[in-house]
């Protein structure tokens, strides 16, 4: 990829290679949206049960009926999103394997001589791997979860209009975290690439010249060569990890912040009488499936940028 492109240049070229299976994706977007919205359909159902529960003269026995045949519904829309979205990301990868191959099958030899055998490995087998869910599996995650943070804003909204635009001041800082983990997680991952290429080379040299080495002694000089790449790759590794560890508490604690303003402002909602008990708790557990959304969205930024 091009050194010059921005990440969304690059990933708008990595959907392309998606192009092939729109219909799959298609189907699986549709189950998406049956999901959002059969989530979406249990939060509001939790306010008039909440209400019937406070009031049990009044509880009506098909409640418990509804709830059973949104999850049945919400099984269902699972079942077609990862048929349609593992397929797809299978058969993208089964693409670039060919379409790599076939253009190393077109090199001069001189190329064989500049770039060594096991980083083209590397190209043929994982790299294809992660480019396949850069383009489909983070698509998943962004537009399922994107769906289930929109169901529930609009639950909230459909409740209360001003204690939902109070919550998007949060807007501002979820965006700033989520633009710095894109950029850690696009230095970071080039760098593992070239780490992994590394060693895979070093162990080729190490494996192809093992009698020499067993004849020189050099056991241990080419351990301790092999060891010292083996330690750079987990450093690399365990700094994606800590990127994500922290991004991801930074989205709890903004979105903790939004559940605290909400419990301020809907409770004088409440207390101003505007609100009613179900219309409270429908909405607190909207905010609460709003921040494991965010979560997910942010560590997405891992999938695509290791693609990229």
């Amino acid at each position: 990829m091009s050194g010059h492109a921005t990440p969304w240049q690059t990933y708008r070229r990595l959907l392309g290679f998606a192009k092939p299976y729109r219909g799959l994706l298609l189907v699986a977007a549709l189950g998406m949206l049956i999901e959002a919205l059969a989530g979406g359909g249990f939060l509001l159902l939790m306010s008039p049960i909440t209400n019937n529960l406070v009031n049990p003269e009044d509880i009506n026995w098909w409640m418990p009926m509804a709830i059973v045949g949104l999850f049945l519904l919400r099984g269902v829309a699972g079942y077609l999103t990862d048929i349609g979205m593992g397929k797809a990301a299978r058969s993208i990868a089964r693409d670039l394997r060919v379409q790599v191959l076939g253009k190393y099958l077109r090199l001069p030899g001189l190329q064989f001589d500049a770039e060594p055998v096991p980083s083209m490995l590397v190209r043929l087998g994982s790299d294809s791997d992660q480019v396949a869910q850069a383009a489909v599996d983070a698509m998943k995650v962004v537009l399922q979860q994107s769906l289930q943070v929109l169901v529930s804003l609009a639950t909230m909204l459909w409740y209360s209009w001003q204690v939902t635009l109070a919550i998007f001041v949060l807007a501002p800082p979820l965006a700033w975290v989520m633009n710095k983990v894109a950029k850690r997680y696009r230095r970071i991952s080039h760098r593992i690439q070239e780490s992994g290429a590394e060693l895979l080379q070093a162990a080729d040299q190490t494996l192809s010249s093992q009698q020499e080495v067993k004849i020189y002694g050099a056991q241990r000089s080419e351990l301790e060569r092999y060891g010292a790449l083996a330690d750079t790759n987990l450093k690399l590794a365990m700094k994606v990890e800590a990127t994500r560890s922290i991004s991801s508490a930074m989205v709890q604690l903004i979105g903790a912040v939004g559940l605290a303003a909400l419990l301020l402002i809907a409770g004088h909602e409440a207390a101003a009488g505007r609100l009613s008990v179900g219309h409270f708790v429908s909405m607190m557990l909207a905010m609460m499936t709003v921040i494991p959304a965010l979560k997910q969205l942010t560590n997405v930024q891992n999938m695509t940028q290791r693609g990229i």
